[in-house]
């Protein structure tokens, strides 16, 4: 039978690759080789990922590979895309730490495109319309030129100054809303104005100016914030109905910009989120469940590694069905029913 999917990590000869012409997929890492003139013959390919090739300065390859749909480049020193433009059968595009590369211009050519992933530095933040993609990653400084009218999925990365979240307006199918690394995020309340988005996830980034509005969004319903910087002007509750999945993970909370150093402090301010059907807070040294007591609809608890000794206030929560609590040292498991999985 012959292959169809290669993988090949620190080889550097790669000539014998031509006699491959049935492969479907290939993947090629670490190599030192400098000549990828084989992969023409590969005319069947349809996925191609070539990742820490550092001495290939071309891909014009592709222009060989008319079934290709998927296609992965990372860390190769090639600079110029335009072997892809107009290439209509790529569905897939991934370009990552691309550091010689001088224009992206070629993507809004390709008009199968689905999927876009571009991460790293560009020093230029060209525009792109990408009428037909579905799911896009870039870089922040690429946002005020991105016309993607049909996105469902965005990721934003990275930027030094604030990301105002009022720009997402032009994005109305939006449903799933990544950030990572953003110095500041504001206008998050115009976040509402997207009837579809349920699902946002931050990481590494700061809310300093707009964390109260972060926690009483009228849309989302599953939200994860990892590493989050937060800052609060008071600790009154933030009534939410909507929000069904919250993930807390190693947060950092502050009211009136004086750090809160004891997380039971804090927790009081999530007490009114009564539609929550999971919760995660590990590795906190939380204490006191109390402010669970009014989570009525609350399925599953991920609490590993805090200080939790006391679990009563969960033995009056009717939905109640998993809680992980390894490495908290609980003397009165036995108060949950017998329907109520411990782990």
């Amino acid at each position: 039978m012959p292959i169809k999917s290669l993988s090949l990590t620190f080889v550097d000869e790669l000539g014998w690759l031509s006699s491959m012409t049935g492969l479907s997929s290939l993947s090629i890492q670490y190599s030192e080789t400098t000549d990828l003139q084989p992969l023409y013959a590969l005319t069947q390919l349809q996925e191609l990922q070539l990742s820490y090739l550092t001495n290939v300065k071309s891909i014009d390859f592709v222009q060989n590979m008319p079934a290709l749909q998927t296609l992965d480049i990372e860390n190769v020193n090639f600079s110029r895309l335009e072997r892809l433009t107009g290439k209509n059968s790529i569905t897939t595009l991934r370009l990552a730490s691309l550091s010689e590369l001088g224009s992206v211009k070629a993507i809004n050519s390709m008009p199968s495109l689905r999927e876009l992933t571009l991460s790293g530095y560009y020093e230029n933040a060209e525009a792109l319309t990408l009428p037909k993609v579905e799911r896009v990653e870039i870089p922040s400084s690429f946002l005020p030129g991105l016309k993607a009218p049909v996105t469902t999925s965005l990721t934003l990365r990275g930027g030094s100054g604030e990301l105002n979240l009022a720009a997402l307006g032009k994005f109305p199918k939006l449903k799933q809303l990544s950030l990572w690394e953003i110095s500041e995020i504001t206008r998050l309340a115009t976040l509402d104005g997207l009837s579809r988005l349920e699902t946002l996830n931050i990481y590494d980034s700061s809310l300093f100016k707009e964390s109260d509005a972060l926690f009483r969004l009228k849309q989302v319903k599953s939200l994860v914030c990892s590493e989050c910087r937060l800052n609060f002007e008071q600790k009154a509750a933030a009534e939410n109905s909507v929000l069904e999945h919250l993930t807390l993970e190693q947060p950092y909370f502050s009211i009136n910009n004086t750090s809160v150093t004891e997380v039971d402090q804090m927790m009081p301010y999530f007490a009114k989120m009564s539609a929550l059907r999971s919760f995660t807070l590990q590795d906190n040294n939380l204490a006191s469940l109390k402010f669970m007591s009014k989570w009525q609809a609350i399925e599953e608890l991920h609490l590993e590694n805090n200080a939790i000794s006391n679990i009563e206030p969960l033995s009056q929560l009717p939905n109640l069905q998993k809680v992980y609590l390894s490495v908290n040292s609980v003397q009165n498991k036995s108060v949950l029913g017998a329907g109520v999985h411990v782990y």
